[in-house]
């Protein structure tokens, strides 16, 4: 196995032994390998180790054996213990996760190295397949990405790894939720593949090579839009104004327009109500990029964020200066009397919040529950309805709890946050002209 390892290493030119390597590593069989391996194969590392101290004495053994590994392998280690609560807890943890990575990867200019695996292709395939992807969904995990996170273990599969494991006494620390089917990936390492192992013995082998065919057509269909992008845009004040009718030219003009721009954080369904818009002036919005219809053509703008374009709010009696005017904040024991609230004013139930709040402008794919609707609503369908002008919805703010948006400034409460005769503790927010 060492061997297949090495050579993926040379065939894919993932790293040398001079480069700076940061080790992601759970204590876990395959991550514990992979630091035995590149030790065997004579490279040098650092540990990174993220503690969510989410198991409780499992954690505190995690930490302590990946501390102990590193002496083992006579190399650096690094720990950061991390708080998280319970909602959304593997996409806090992955994001916390990364975000620290990246941090380290800067600091000291390295390479991240994961041990996804073959089967861990498998996986993601499986999962993207399911819930609908793209070709970028389908080409699987890539040897090496953009971020510079590398994934030297692509070559052989979990099997390989656990002989490996026994065949060299290399211990390594269980994960007690792996064995839970709570969780997709693991009801699908658990029942789906191994029955699709039983109909296809070498549906990881194979599936390895489909997936490096997607990526090879997924190259050649971006070298064809690159080759005729050049022709259909030309550059005006910053911006890139793309001429429908050279679009409209290609086999099939939406697919060749998103491939163009995806990067810009359009999907293919705005992209399509955008095509399919028969007036001048529809547009559409991603977090950091506008594009809208033009008559003949479409314009596509970077959109400028203004300097202290968020603010954090914490519980406390405060009043806040922002680039709209000033937001005064109180926490009062107090219920208000609901009907002389004014659009400029929210009052919240400060137990349903997690704090600090964050104050931004509202963001295409914004939705929230209106009050005294049951249901949710997009922000940009309500604004629609409320017949807000085309030039005023850039000034549209929203207050967040986390991901969630809890006021639209000057409009409309979520439903989720208000008071009840059950709160105990308000926290009232006027925006102050």
């Amino acid at each position: 196995m060492i061997h297949k390892v090495k050579q993926f290493i040379k065939d894919n030119h993932l790293f040398t032994p001079e480069d700076k390597l940061l080790v992601a590593i759970s204590g876990g069989m395959d991550s514990v390998c992979l630091a035995h391996v590149l030790k065997n194969l004579g490279y040098s590392m650092v540990l990174v180790h993220c503690n969510f101290q989410l198991r409780g004495e499992e954690s505190i053994a995690d930490e302590k054996f990946v501390r102990h590994l590193a002496i083992d392998l006579d190399c650096e280690v690094q720990v950061k213990r991390f708080e998280i609560d319970t909602k959304s807890v593997q996409l806090q943890a992955r994001n916390l996760r990364y975000d620290w990575f990246s941090q380290l990867q800067k600091e000291k200019d390295a390479f991240l190295l994961t041990a996804h695996h073959k089967s861990d292709v498998l996986e993601t395939f499986l999962i993207n397949l399911g819930r609908g992807t793209g070709l970028e969904g389908l080409h699987g995990i890539l040897p090496k990405n953009d971020r510079n996170i590398i994934r030297p273990f692509l070559s052989i599969t979990r099997t390989e790894i656990e002989e490996y494991c026994k065949g060299n006494n290399i211990e390594y620390r269980e994960d007690s939720s792996n064995s839970s089917n709570a969780y997709v990936r693991n009801k699908l390492r658990h029942t789906v593949i191994p029955a699709l192992k039983e109909v296809f013995p070498d549906i990881e082998e194979r599936l390895w090579d489909t997936t490096s065919r997607v990526k090879e057509s997924e190259d050649l269909l971006k070298a064809n839009v690159d080759l005729h992008w050049e022709d259909c845009i030309s550059m005006e004040d910053g911006n890139t104004r793309i001429n429908i009718e050279k679009v409209s030219t290609q086999e099939n003009p939406i697919v060749f327009l998103y491939e163009a721009i995806k990067s810009n954080g359009f999907s293919k369904s705005m992209l399509t109500d955008l095509w399919e818009a028969k007036l001048s002036g529809a547009k559409v919005q991603s977090a950091s990029h506008m594009l809208y219809k033009d008559r003949e053509v479409l314009i596509l703008s970077k959109i400028e964020l203004k300097a202290n374009d968020s603010y954090e709010i914490a519980v406390k009696n405060a009043t806040m200066e922002t680039t709209f005017g000033k937001i005064k904040i109180e926490v009062d024991a107090n219920l208000p009397d609901l009907k002389s609230i004014t659009k400029q004013e929210c009052y919240l139930d400060i137990e349903k919040l997690h704090f600090p709040l964050t104050l931004r402008r509202w963001e295409h794919g914004d939705r929230f529950k209106p009050l005294g609707m049951k249901g949710f609503k997009k922000i940009s369908d309500f604004l629609i309805d409320k017949k807000i002008p085309l030039a005023s919805k850039d000034s549209i703010w929203v207050l967040c709890s986390q991901e969630e948006i809890v006021w639209v400034l000057n409009h409309r409460l979520d439903d989720r946050f208000k008071v009840t005769q059950e709160t105990e503790e308000v926290l009232k927010l006027e925006v102050v002209s």
